[in-house]
């Protein structure tokens, strides 16, 4: 692995799970708490978008640019959203995410690298009943 975390070539690019930022989680649920919208915590200056951009910037080598990032982001809001409240692990929520910006980046003729997490070794923690989805 490079100091900026990222493995392999443009055509495998494999992204880093950056440390939890868990001052920046206190935060960022703290906003929502109070009433803050969610996809605004996400996207907004100091928000989980920003956050993630300043230590993926490498994204743009395979075309997927902040905006993409954002996109990709908000769509997974429901994850994130059960991260920032204890029911998911860090890791799991950003390994998805990189999951999901691999493919956004994957589908676009400009990025056809797939990205994919560096394996953190952690085993995944169990759902409760509260977090599973209801279909």
């Amino acid at each position: 692995m490079t100091p900026t975390g990222v493995t392999g070539s443009v055509e495998s690019l494999r992204l880093h799970v950056p440390e939890e930022p868990a001052a920046h989680k206190a935060r960022w649920l703290a906003a929502v708490l109070d009433g803050a919208d969610l996809a605004e915590v996400l996207a907004g200056a100091d928000g989980v978008v920003a956050w993630l951009w300043s230590r993926w910037r490498v994204l743009e080598r395979v075309g997927v640019h902040q905006q993409d990032l954002g996109q990709a982001v908000t769509s997974y809001r429901r994850e994130i959203w059960l991260w920032l409240a204890g029911e998911r692990t860090w890791s799991q929520c950003c390994e998805g995410l990189i999951g999901r910006v691999g493919r956004r980046g994957s589908s676009s003729p400009a990025s056809p690298a797939p990205v994919a997490a560096v394996a953190t070794g952690q085993r995944p923690a169990r759902r409760s009943a509260r977090s599973r989805p209801r279909g």
